[in-house]
């Protein structure tokens, strides 16, 4: 039986305490219907995150892993990032991928990081400037195989006025492990092949940056 309006109500309910009321049956009820909404509402957060943990976990077992074909975005300040996964295509007899993709690799990743800065090779070329490679290390330090998820990164490590170098560092996805660190120079010239000067609205778009691995 419900307490009256008259009745002092001596058992609260949640973490407030005891109270005192003139509406008792009213009062228990909007507690017990706030605790009713508190619990579900937890629970639902619980179902959400452990769905979400749940769905990686089943993705990485599987090999479901499939990021962009060319995810180009900045990870670090100057620093572009290229996505890709090695074909079969260029794997050997060995079972990994080729040493000469890694170059293939590296132009993609400047290509993409040029373009990204706003100087596309494709605009510079029709202004009558050819940035020919002159220049390439590569240093190889895991091997890559057929369908790893890689990423190339891509920076500008110095430039003057007729010659840029670039630098990368190709890497696996799943555990970050370092694969090759490259580097290449670049001088300008014009459409008739002769050495030339980089425009300077061209040349303040590739700003150095501070290597983010050791190349």
């Amino acid at each position: 039986m419900w307490a009256s309006d008259t009745t002092t109500v001596t058992e609260g309910c949640g973490t407030a305490g005891v109270y005192r009321s003139t509406t008792g049956a009213r009062n228990l009820l909007s507690c017990l219907t706030f605790r009713l909404w508190r619990s579900y509402f937890a629970a639902a957060v619980v179902r959400i995150v452990f769905l979400t943990i749940s769905r990686d976990l089943v993705s990485q077992r599987d090999g479901q892993y499939r990021p962009k074909k060319a995810s180009r975005h900045m990870s670090d300040v100057g620093v572009t990032n290229t996505e890709f996964r090695v074909r079969y295509a260029e794997t050997d007899q060995m079972g990994v991928a080729h040493h000469s993709n890694y170059l293939i690799w590296c132009e993609q990743a400047r290509t993409d990081h040029m373009r990204f800065l706003g100087a596309s090779y494709r605009d510079m070329e029709e202004q009558g400037l050819l940035l020919p490679v002159v220049d390439a290390k590569i240093r190889f330090r895991a091997a890559a195989r057929y369908d790893d998820a890689l990423r190339t990164r891509c920076w500008v490590r110095e430039v003057s006025s007729r010659r840029v170098i670039f630098g990368y560092v190709v890497e696996r996805i799943e555990d970050s492990r370092v694969l090759a660190t490259a580097e290449t120079s670049l001088m300008a010239v014009n459409s008739a092949h002769e050495r030339t000067t980089i425009p300077e609205h061209i040349r303040q778009k590739l700003v150095p940056v501070v290597d983010p691995v050791r190349v």
